[in-house]
């Protein structure tokens, strides 16, 4: 799994706004898609031309502004030369924002040349992609009307992503037992409202879940992530915890941090 944009809506020269890629052979999913992942996959390197699935949890800018980029860069970046299908996955709702995401970038922006599938996660009813061997589960979150968290589960382990979410003892219980917990952790303490977290609402969220590693995101200024992860830290937080940055990979199987 690589942090792909570890940052928030605020410009940062070192952080982009919010996306994460699961890789497995011949299976690229991508979580989120906010503002300069196109770019940031060149960046590091990464086959985004490869990319099998995009899972978006909810539809602000930092989240999914750069998915009309990614659809044309697939469509014209690569000569023409793609066939294979390109899976959308998003909330309730996920249809009709891409339709009118084509009324804006023009409706041939779900015509691509290759075959879109578009699914709307339903709470308690996960996407089975046998052929890909994973499964990805979502749970609303209080944040939007239609913000989810999302679980993606493959034989080589676990993968949490809370998305943007408020305190929620039933997200935490979703989210238990991964090995790898992605967190956002906008704001300070105390924090001013209910609609993200804190570096002591994540302490209480990563007790309940208890994954084998904690990574902070989305963390937004004055905040820095190495001080999110300090106060987390202070707030009685003991297990296996880093700050998410631009690039930094995990091996899920035993995961062994790389690039830090």
């Amino acid at each position: 799994m690589t942090v792909l944009g570890s940052g928030t809506l605020v410009p940062d020269a070192h952080r982009s706004s919010a996306a994460h890629l699961i890789q497995r052979p011949g299976v690229m999913v991508l979580l989120d898609c906010g503002t300069g992942t196109v770019h940031g996959f060149a960046r590091l390197g990464l086959p985004w031309q490869d990319l099998t699935h995009v899972a978006i949890s909810h539809f602000h800018a930092d989240h999914v502004g750069d998915l009309a980029g990614l659809l044309m860069a697939l469509k014209h970046g690569t000569g023409g030369g793609r066939t294979s299908p390109l899976t959308l996955l998003g909330p309730p709702g996920f249809g009709g924002f891409l339709h009118r995401l084509a009324t804006v970038f023009g409706e041939r922006l779900l015509d691509p040349g290759f075959p879109l599938v578009v699914r709307e996660l339903q709470q308690g009813v996960p996407f089975e992609d046998r052929e890909a061997d994973f499964r990805l589960s979502a749970h609303p979150t209080p944040h939007t009307a239609e913000s989810v968290a999302y679980r993606w589960e493959g034989p080589d382990g676990v993968v949490g992503y809370t998305g943007d979410t408020g305190p929620s003892a039933e997200v935490a219980g979703f989210l238990g037992e991964c090995d790898v917990l992605v967190s956002e952790c906008t704001l300070d303490d105390p924090p001013g409202l209910g609609l993200h977290l804190s570096p002591a609402r994540v302490a209480d969220l990563a007790r309940v879940a208890r994954p084998d590693t904690l990574v902070l995101t989305h963390v937004s200024p004055p905040l820095t992530p190495e001080d999110a992860v300090r106060k987390v830290r202070d707030s009685g937080y003991t297990g296996r915890l880093l700050a998410g940055h631009d690039g930094l990979t995990l091996e899920v199987a035993g995961v062994d941090p790389q690039g830090e």
